[in-house]
């Protein structure tokens, strides 16, 4: 036998030779035989698969090169054989495993090699090739050559800038098989737009440019595909697509619009309200499209009621021995309406009395009044004065020395550590004894508990209150201020905020400037009694370093008609123009028009009405933008302190990277960024890490990157990026404290070093801090975190709150830091971009613009 790789033998002769370049498609059936002791056919691709010619396009990189080479050689028509060596055929078992699945129902999982060296790929002839290579026989029949040019392509074959300059293309086709009401087409279509966008976005960084341009170029096909969706009656499938344009962009009409259409024919006729109610806010030329759809709204509700009283007049029958009425099944039932007398089932009155609710507590507290039967704590309320009253209730400390309100929070930090010790200990028997001898050493505890560090500025030290629009029980006048207690107390009184001295006087001057708004409106305030009303609250932040404040009131729109809502905005706007709104320093006002909340759907969200969109305040040198939803530590002062505090203790240095989980807008991260090398932000508010980017790109910072998502869902991903080995992770979350999953991948990760936890209610975190702490097992089976020094810091003067920052160590083992396992979730370098939010991958935010296409 010759040397040579490919021996050809022409069987029979073809018509022509025709050019084959790359790009070229090639049709041909083959048969590829097995050769050594015996002959034995494996392949005939008129039985295998599909039963279809095989179609190679020249120049993709098919798995067989050798196949490319051979058709090379022949003519058209031309049938011949080509013995093959062993050495340019390793890969055809898994070709041809690929081709016999074709056109198969079942196809087998992916082959790892681990499995294959065990299990084999599902036949038992191709494994036996793959133990046992060989040299191959292909009798090939070459039945059409096609020019790049001569055939229309599949999305696959186009480079990548072809494929990006298809979406246009695709999405015209799309609207044009809808217009013919071919919806099922269309959707097809626009799926595949999408895709082409979706591919190029997972290439791409989120923050970037190109990114961008292809989410703009994404989001009007998307729009359209939920349309086919919306026709064909797929509501729940439309719900979802609008639910994520409506989260990068709030204000989008026509996603609003099919969303409600989508809602009313999945009948949640509620949410189909209050996306309707909500369009017309945005866009009142659009009122008398969207009354309409309210009118038809409220008449399938009284169909659907209609439909449900013929459906219980139904359940009952008479039965003439006992003249008793029961279910068909004979078993009685008891139906309650709210009203007390049911109309007639079949010539018999049915009584139905309403089931008692729980009692309201403002009910219950008029009652108790009446009786005399108030707790102690109530009627000693009673004796004291409303400014008092008010004092006890959002001041609890007010009247205590502050030297002496530090000792108190002193004292009970210790006793919650001195719990989370406890816990600690019980769980390591192993390691008790070194615990209670460091228990000498800090007296008391296992690590140190360094002294409370004092707030600077204990007089207006708030730079965001919420305040509460209601009735003075005194002046019986509409008041901002704070309520006198809680409703579930039975108290709705709100008293005003002048003699309170957490507040600065220029928040209380624009809390006035509010108020006479109010009064002068003849708009009544929000009742939680009866829900009735319209003002709810007024939320005022303020920047500490500039003085400007920020405005964000809070209504209900109850009856209020889109052309009253316009008038309205338009006498808050003249309001908070005149000289003593200037005077205030008010920069910035916003609406927000309060809508109830359903799962899987954003809350309500502020619209600017006035003025500036944000403001900047300062801390440790950093300049910071607050929008209205941002988080941003109440006293900026105290943070200055507990920042500064986490950097000393974290023991920073220039080749750190500092993960930030729950980072907010950026604060800590970018206070970390100038005494490390890079600085990874994870965050569950897409406004506050838009605002993290702003405040990096303020503050010229360039080693700072930020990602939206659950912190439990995406911190795998994050920490996947991260190159060095010495990693401080910063943990500061809401008052609830971590999830499970997130203290997980931390103990498990074992790069990471060091953590600084901090948190506003360290109580209710204790949870979290034990888990840090506990012995390797199956689950955490990195080593444990180790408390070694803990810091409270004052940040609530006169209140109950303190902040605490606890530092850990990672416990050092004997065992060498071998590769860490990759958690199941992460994604690779390369396709470490953007994915889907409903994966629970990274997801960062974007604003999109409208689009033109399908009309409302």
């Amino acid at each position: 036998m010759s040397n040579t790789p490919i021996k050809k033998n022409i069987i029979s002769a073809g018509q022509k030779y025709v050019p084959i370049s790359n790009g070229s498609k090639v049709h041909f059936h083959f048969q590829t035989w097995k050769l050594g002791n015996e002959r034995i056919l494996l392949d005939d691709s008129r039985e295998i698969g599909k039963r279809e010619p095989m179609v190679l396009i020249i120049g993709h990189k098919f798995k067989l090169e050798v196949w490319e080479s051979i058709v090379k050689m022949m003519a058209v028509g031309e049938i011949a054989s080509f013995h093959v060596k062993k050495e340019l055929v390793y890969s055809y078992p898994f070709v041809s495993k690929t081709l016999r699945e074709l056109g198969s129902e079942h196809r087998n999982r992916h082959t790892c090699t681990m499995t294959l060296q065990t299990e084999g790929i599902g036949f038992s002839d191709l494994d036996n090739l793959i133990n046992k290579p060989c040299d191959l026989e292909f009798i090939i029949e070459l039945l059409k050559i096609e020019s790049s040019n001569e055939y229309e392509k599949e999305l696959w074959q186009y480079s990548g800038q072809e494929r990006l300059n298809l979406v246009p293309k695709l999405k015209e086709r799309g609207n044009i098989l809808y217009g013919q009401k071919l919806y099922d087409e269309a959707e097809d279509v626009y799926c595949q737009a999408i895709g082409i966008c979706e591919q190029f976005m997972n290439r791409e960084r989120k923050c970037d440019e190109e990114w961008i341009t292809l989410n703009k170029m994404k989001l009007p096909v998307l729009l359209n595909y939920a349309q086919c969706k919306l026709v064909k009656g797929d509501y729940y499938a439309v719900i979802e697509h609008c639910n994520t344009i409506l989260e990068y962009e709030q204000d989008n009409e026509k996603a609003l619009y099919r969303r409600a259409k989508a809602h009313v024919g999945a009948w949640n006729p509620d949410s189909a309200k209050d996306d309707f109610q909500r369009l017309k806010f945005i866009n009142p030329s659009l009122s008398s499209i969207v009354d309409k759809e309210l009118e038809n709204l409220r008449n399938m509700r009284k169909q659907k009621e209609e439909q449900d009283k013929k459906a219980l007049e139904k359940l009952f029958i008479k039965e003439k021995e006992t003249q008793q009425y029961t279910t068909i099944n004979r078993k009685p039932k008891f139906f309650f309406y709210n009203v007390t007398k049911l109309h007639l089932f079949i010539g018999k009155t049915l009584i139905a009395e309403a089931a008692k609710p729980a009692p309201d507590p403002l009910v219950r507290k008029r009652k108790q009044e009446e009786d005399g039967t108030q707790n102690k704590k109530q009627k000693e309320g009673e004796n004291k004065s409303q400014e008092e009253r008010l004092k006890d209730a959002v001041t609890p400390y007010w009247d205590m020395p502050y030297e002496d309100q530090l000792k108190v929070k002193e004292h009970e930090i210790k006793n919650l550590l001195m719990k989370f010790d406890n816990d600690v200990w019980k769980i390591h028997k192993e390691k008790r004894g070194e615990i209670e001898s460091n228990r000498k050493i800090y007296n008391g505890l296992s690590f140190e508990l360094k002294p409370i560090e004092k707030s600077p500025i204990t007089e207006g030290y708030r730079n965001k209150c919420e305040f509460t629009v209601g009735i003075d029980d005194e002046t019986e006048q509409p008041t901002v201020g704070f309520r006198l207690g809680s409703y579930a107390t039975g108290t709705v009184a709100v008293a005003p905020v002048s003699s309170l001295n957490h507040i600065s006087e220029k928040m209380k001057k624009a809390v006035l400037v509010f108020q006479d708004f109010v009064r002068q409106s003849n708009m009544a305030p929000f009742s939680p009694a009866d829900y009735s009303g319209y003002w709810r609250y007024l939320t005022v932040r303020e920047s500490k370093s500039s003085g400007d404040l920020m405005l964000i009131i809070a209504m209900y729109q109850q009856d209020l008609t889109t052309e009253k809502m316009e008038e309205l905005k338009k006498q808050l706007i003249e309001h908070f123009g005149t000289e003593e709104s200037v005077a205030c320093n008010i920069k910035s006002v916003y609406i927000e028009l309060i809508t109830k909340r359903r799962a899987g759907e954003d809350g309500s969200k502020p619209f600017h009405l006035t003025g500036s969109t944000h403001i900047i305040d300062t801390i440790l040198g950093r300049q910071f933008r607050i929008s209205p939803q941002a988080f941003f530590q109440t006293n900026t002062a105290g943070a200055n302190i507990l920042y500064q505090s986490a950097i000393d203790m974290s023991q920073v240095k220039s080749d750190t990277t500092v993960v930030d989980i729950c980072c907010g807008t950026g604060t800590i991260g970018l206070c970390f960024a100038k005494h490390c090398d890079k600085v990874l932000g994870l965050e569950l508010v897409a406004e506050a890490v838009m605002d993290a980017k702003a405040n990096a790109e303020l503050n010229g910072i360039k080693n700072c990157e930020f990602f939206t998502g659950k912190a439990e869902s995406i911190l795998p991903s994050v920490l996947a990026r991260v190159t060095g080995n010495d990693v401080i992770a910063i943990v500061d979350p809401p008052r609830a404290g971590l999830h499970m999953r997130a203290v997980t991948q931390l103990r498990n990760t074992k790069k990471v070093k060091r953590l600084v936890y901090i948190s506003c209610s360290p109580a209710s975190v204790i949870k979290n801090l034990v888990d840090l702490s506990r012995p390797s097992s199956k689950t955490l089976w990195g080593a444990p975190f180790v408390p070694v020094r803990a810091i409270p810091v004052d940040m609530f003067p006169y209140t109950r709150h303190v902040e605490l920052a606890v530092l850990f160590e990672r416990e050092k083992t004997n065992e060498q830091d071998d590769e860490e396992p990759v958690p199941e979730d992460i994604i690779g370098d390369n396709e470490m971009k953007e994915v889907d939010s409903t994966n629970g991958e990274i997801m960062e935010d974007i604003v999109l613009r409208k689009n033109d296409d399908i009309q409302i």
